[in-house]
């Protein structure tokens, strides 16, 4: 039995033709659990045009990708949607798989579309809210005017869905309630490796923040919710406030120039570092000479980048969006896109070596208990497991 998942992410090929993905989800390790369930993983991606050298590779073993009609932004989704239809009706016609999505997902709304016409069974994987986005004005005054629409969209593609994992604990199940008989499992399905972990939390009284104070951020640049130019007007304001920050950003993405420029504008060439994308293994060596990681995003589920900060010990400040408020404290937290509240919260906490070791203490047990809730490895693959006689139950039968 096959499983069709519709990705959000955007691949390249590399000069070998060896597809790969800068995103950690769509990476070939991360299809283990559906591997262990499934007979093979059939990965719904648009590929980009040119050669890209960067990410790791996608297909393997058990793992293949199907390349979709490629868009770009919403008004190429409105423009493709024609295409995507016709590749979906010509394509997708295994009424014995299931069929996933991360949501919200343009490609998985079509998809779960499909699968309702094949009568097979569809997995949502709740992982963030788009209302979140667009209400920020990330995407332009057309953005907020759609937001309300947005949400009830979402819930509605939510309450088909016959199988739900929510990233977080409990906030994304109270906007987007699962139907009464949807499978449903909860907790976040990222798995920190032990090397990713702190033997103990940092204590800043006897290890103080460096001078200048160093800030890091992870997060892709492809689109403006991460809140990458929000970290940047803060670093300004801090600046201009006479403390001494270099802020380090991970990532990048169709935005990385736009953002490279607004530092420049800004006359922050000194005090942010753009370095592109990096591997694992690279961000903990990141993290270990980081004071402060920040997460300004505009809308988040469960950041796995949060929980590698908090497991490596260091101190975080976020915004109060998605499920970060079951990870941070009140004190931590700021509204998205403020970037004054977000200096001010970054100032305060450099104030007290003490308070950032406590903060810091509280964090990293706060993320031991995560990981130990965490819907991962075998807990997910039962959850999966479970879905699969829903194919059978439903084989030849109407919805």
């Amino acid at each position: 039995m096959r499983i069709f998942f519709g990705s959000q992410a955007v691949l390249t090929r590399d000069h070998t033709g060896t597809l790969r993905s800068l995103s950690h989800d769509t990476r070939y390790a991360a299809w283990k659990p559906y591997r262990q369930v499934f007979s093979e993983v059939v990965v719904l991606a648009r590929v980009a045009e040119g050669v890209s050298n960067g990410g790791d590779p996608v297909e393997g073993p058990g793992v293949r990708v199907v390349e979709v009609p490629y868009f770009s932004g919403a008004a190429g989704i409105i423009r493709s949607l024609p295409r995507l239809l016709r590749f979906f009706t010509s394509t997708i016609n295994d009424d014995r798989a299931v069929y996933a999505a991360r949501i919200p997902n343009v490609l998985g709304m079509l998809l779960q579309h499909r699968a309702r016409i094949l009568h097979a069974p569809f997995l949502g994987l709740v992982v963030g809210d788009l209302y979140g986005v667009l209400r920020s004005g990330a995407a332009g005054q057309i953005g907020k005017a759609l937001a309300p629409i947005s949400r009830v969209v979402t819930r509605w593609y939510v309450r088909r869905a016959d199988a739900l994992h929510y990233v977080t604990a409990r906030e994304l199940q109270r906007t987007y309630p699962p139907s009464k008989s949807a499978l449903v499992l909860s907790g976040t399905d990222a798995e920190i490796e032990l090397e990713d972990i702190a033997a103990a939390p940092r204590d800043y009284t006897t290890n103080p923040p460096h001078d200048p104070v160093v800030l890091l951020t992870v997060g892709s640049q492809n689109q403006m919710y991460k809140g990458h130019d929000v970290l940047i007007d803060a670093v300004a304001s801090l600046t201009h406030a006479g403390v001494r920050v270099r802020a380090h950003v991970v990532g990048t993405g169709k935005y990385h120039t736009a953002l490279s420029e607004r530092a420049r504008a800004a006359g922050l060439i000194n005090q942010v570092v753009f370095e592109g994308h990096r591997t694992r293994r690279e961000i903990r060596d990141l993290l270990e000479g980081t004071d402060i990681f920040v997460l300004p995003s505009l809308t988040e589920g469960m950041p796995r980048a949060l929980l590698e900060a908090m497991s490596m010990g260091v101190m975080c400040i976020a915004t109060s969006v998605g499920g970060i408020p079951e990870l941070i404290d009140d004190e931590y937290l700021v509204p998205p896109s403020d970037a004054r509240r977000l200096s001010s919260a970054i100032r305060k906490a450099l104030e007290s070596p003490l308070d950032m070791t406590v903060a810091t203490s509280k964090q990293w047990l706060r993320a031991a208990e995560v990981r130990r809730n965490a819907a991962a490895g075998h807990v997910f693959e039962d959850f999966l497991a479970q879905i699969r006689p829903l194919v059978r139950s439903r084989s030849g039968g109407r919805r």
